[in-house]
């Protein structure tokens, strides 16, 4: 590393990450790449943020993970707005019964 700085960000979206890297032509002063930590600190995984230790924990004692969400890519946004006021309407019935 020969006295040089140098971080690593993560990013939760991979077009965030994209637009960085294309971003990265306006700062010449900098060094920008897409991926390769593990390559560039010559180590294998380390949780350097702790989040993966933190998830971990939460699964092993059993509290509830985010759902995936699921994709209605065939309907238009009037079906889905639709469909989602028969789903609530029916949670609204179900509750009074």
């Amino acid at each position: 590393m020969d006295g040089l700085r140098y971080g690593f960000v993560t990013y939760q979206r991979a077009r965030d990450a994209w637009s960085a890297v294309e971003a990265s032509s306006s700062f010449p002063q900098y060094d920008v790449g897409f991926g390769g930590r593990r390559a560039f600190c010559r180590q294998s995984y380390a949780d350097l943020d702790g989040l993966e230790a933190k998830h971990t924990e939460r699964a092993y004692y059993g509290e509830a993970r985010p759902r995936p969400i699921k994709k209605d890519d065939d309907l238009s946004y009037e079906q889905l707005l639709q469909k989602m006021k028969r789903d609530l309407g029916q949670r609204k019935r179900d509750r009074k019964s």
